[in-house]
């Protein structure tokens, strides 16, 4: 019977240990409480000229830990026991490749308090605009002076004015191609190559273009590099093309913005311009 009885005990201690064993390796697991974005309000001012965007993503910290970058619209689970401090960051759509999302440098960041509702969906609506504009270079060619700050550099077309179609405000601006040839041409305003720059602008087209920049060399002769294509489009688009890859090979070089058409096919086609920006960090 003493035996019966130790070997009882035994199972018994087992079974405690195993059951204890199995709630370190499955600890209770938490709920999570929601957050919901649908997109980001952002205030413009007049120096900064337009407020176009297309923010299409968001990056999310709680109390100093990365949640990920979320596609808008977003819900968004956050794993939380007591308040804590939201941090949201505006991204856009890299030079136009979708699956390249990146959190825009000139938006700023906005901040909640956060109180956990395990279960509960929060909406929340973030607020962005750019950075104080003291704080970086800009060139902004919005053609509502009535003037073209373009040069052709190659072909026989130039850019004009339009004031039949625009993205907004009372001009845009033209270039119409009737053949296969090629144009390309040059802001007339320099900016000096740094290692954070981008270009902003609306656009809509019937043919392929090409964004990128016109340096010097060594020798003063001047150097086309391309950055970025963009396909047509029949509706009016905003892009970000990010220029630090290849103005890192000509640092402190003075530059201009560059764009080059080229017709698919011997009908010619369009291409209209709005809103050009162009952004580097000081």
């Amino acid at each position: 019977m003493n035996i019966f009885k130790g070997i009882l005990f035994l199972l018994i201690g087992s079974a405690a240990v195993a059951f204890s064993g199995c709630n370190i390796i499955n600890p209770v697991e938490r709920t999570p409480s929601f957050l919901h974005i649908d997109s980001f309000q952002f205030t413009g001012n007049d120096e900064m000229g337009s407020s176009s965007r297309a923010i299409t993503n968001v990056r999310v910290i709680y109390n100093n830990e990365n949640l990920g970058v979320f596609d808008l619209p977003a819900t968004i689970p956050v794993l939380a026991d007591k308040p804590g401090k939201l941090w949201f960051s505006p991204g856009v759509t890299y030079s136009g490749i979708n699956n390249y999302q990146v959190t825009y440098p000139f938006y700023t960041t906005d901040t909640f308090s956060f109180t956990p509702s395990p279960t509960q969906t929060q909406h929340i609506t973030p607020k962005t605009g750019y950075y104080d504009p003291t704080t970086f270079d800009k060139i902004i060619a919005d053609f509502e002076r009535k003037e073209v700050p373009f040069l052709t550099v190659t072909g026989d077309t130039s850019l004009v004015l339009d004031s039949t179609d625009v993205f907004e405000g009372n001009y845009s601006g033209r270039i119409t191609l009737a053949n296969k040839l090629a144009v390309e041409f040059v802001l007339t305003e320099p900016f000096t190559a740094k290692t954070e720059t981008y270009v902003e602008m609306n656009y809509k087209c019937s043919i392929p273009f090409v964004i990128g920049v016109q340096t010097s060399g060594a020798s003063g002769t001047y150097i086309p590099v391309y950055a970025s294509g963009l396909r047509p489009s029949a509706n009016w688009n905003k892009v970000y093309v990010g220029l630090q890859q290849i103005l890192i090979q000509y640092p402190g070089r003075p530059c201009r913005l560059l764009i080059m058409a080229a017709p698919e096919t011997d009908k010619g086609g369009y291409l209209l311009l709005d809103n050009i920006k162009i952004l580097s960090r000081k």
